[in-house]
């Protein structure tokens, strides 16, 4: 018995067959059977494909920017879990296929936005794909916003017999002047991620008499921005009194 066996071989990927002839031979004739040796090649790797994601700045707000730039970082993260789990879950095909991917805690800056791209690896002992995913995040709306009014009076307008009761009324419309303009500001403020309005007034006053400025700024404050606007309140003082000496 021979046979024509030299090491023939199947490549293990595209699968395919051997087919061996022996030699039964004695002195008064010979016969040729033959067998065939089958490789089924590995079935082609399936998967569920990585899904994008996007966020908006405002979901991850706090009164600290590292806190919300820590919640952005965690969502990124957990996005990439999610998309190797499913990854994993619906494997198929394939000789023990593995899953890997280039995350190394990537980031997007919470006020700029951008984007951050993830390759995954699917390989098996045959090949490898590389399947990729996209996390955009929208960064926050520029706040706007009314700017504050300037606002003017004459002294006569708070005339009263009582002095007193003059500077007082003056100094309540200047309180009133900065009330309504802090209302303002609140009214039209849009954009931003929970701005917040604050101002400077602690009760300034002007003379009665002798006129003058009061200049108030505001600060518009949001996680990423900080606008400050101002507005002057002016108090024009009475005219000197003038009049006919006696003769």
């Amino acid at each position: 018995v021979s046979h024509d066996f030299t090491n023939q071989s199947i490549d293990f990927c595209t699968g395919g067959t051997v087919t061996i002839t022996w030699t039964v031979e004695d002195i008064c004739g010979s016969t040729n059977p033959t067998a065939t040796y089958t490789l089924t090649q590995p079935q082609a790797v399936s998967y569920t494909s990585p899904s994008d994601d996007s966020a908006d700045a405002c979901e991850f707000d706090n009164a600290d920017p590292t806190a919300a730039q820590n919640a952005l970082d965690a969502d990124i993260a957990a996005w990439v879990t999610a998309q190797t789990n499913s990854i994993n879950n619906s494997l198929a095909g394939g000789c023990s296929p593995s899953v890997s991917h280039d995350f190394t805690n990537q980031s997007i800056d919470f006020c700029t936005g951008g984007t951050v791209t993830i390759t995954w690896t699917v390989e098996d002992i045959c090949g490898s794909t590389n399947p990729t995913a996209t996390y955009t995040l929208t960064q926050p709306q520029v706040v706007s916003y009314d700017a504050p009014s300037d606002d003017s009076a004459d002294a006569c307008e708070f005339d009263n017999a009582d002095p007193t009761a003059a500077q007082n009324a003056l100094d309540a419309d200047i309180a009133a002047w900065v009330t309504a303009q802090t209302n303002s500001i609140n009214n039209s403020l849009a954009g931003g991620c929970s701005p917040s309005v604050s101002h400077d007034f602690t009760n300034q006053s002007i003379d009665f008499c002798t006129g003058g400025t009061v200049t108030i700024t505001w600060t518009i404050d949001d996680i990423c921005e900080t606008f400050t606007p101002q507005a002057t309140y002016t108090l024009t003082q009475p005219q000197a009194v003038s009049y006919t000496s006696p003769s």
